[in-house]
């Protein structure tokens, strides 16, 4: 059984991952428990892949803004020299903190590809790529694969309509 997790401040309902994760794959097509798609190391060395485990302190990236709104490619570069001098194990752009919702498609593209030419492989580049749009996930997860980052950081679509127990 996996750990619960407190469903809000001071309320006593608790929710669990696994139920979580049948009740999508469940409404995705499936029939729940035993559904979901399993995949583990052996499945990806068979295809020839591997799996990035990340090790270390990975920075969680903000990302900086010029004052007509556009993303400021000397301040990100500035950035990234800073982070990496200063020591981190890895780069975390375009999370939450990144204001990676405020952001078109293209501007996230551009900050992927400014920051891995920044780090030139010093350091491994794992941008966020969540979205409403499980497409849209999918797009910005081949740009950060076609683009030599090291993995990415995926989060379930958000305002999913999980039932509440």
């Amino acid at each position: 059984m996996t750990e619960p997790i407190p469903d809000g401040p001071g309320q006593g309902r608790v929710a669990y991952i696994e139920d979580l994760l049948d009740e999508y794959y469940q409404v995705r097509g499936g029939t729940g428990q035993g559904n979901r798609p399993k995949q583990n190391l052996e499945n990806l060395e068979s295809k020839g892949l591997s799996m990035f485990k990340p090790e270390g302190v990975f920075a969680v990236m903000l990302t900086p803004f010029t004052k007509t709104g556009d993303v400021s490619e000397q301040e990100l570069r500035r950035m990234v020299d800073f982070l990496v001098d200063a020591g981190v194990h890895g780069l975390f752009p375009l999370g939450s903190a990144g204001e990676s919702v405020h952001l078109s498609r293209e501007e996230k593209v551009r900050t992927m590809r400014i920051i891995v030419d920044q780090a030139r492989g010093r350091v491994p580049v794992t941008p966020g790529v969540g979205s409403t749009h499980p497409q849209e996930s999918i797009f910005l997860a081949t740009a950060a694969k076609e683009m030599g980052c090291a993995g990415l950081v995926v989060a379930p679509p958000y305002y999913y309509p999980f039932r509440r127990r």
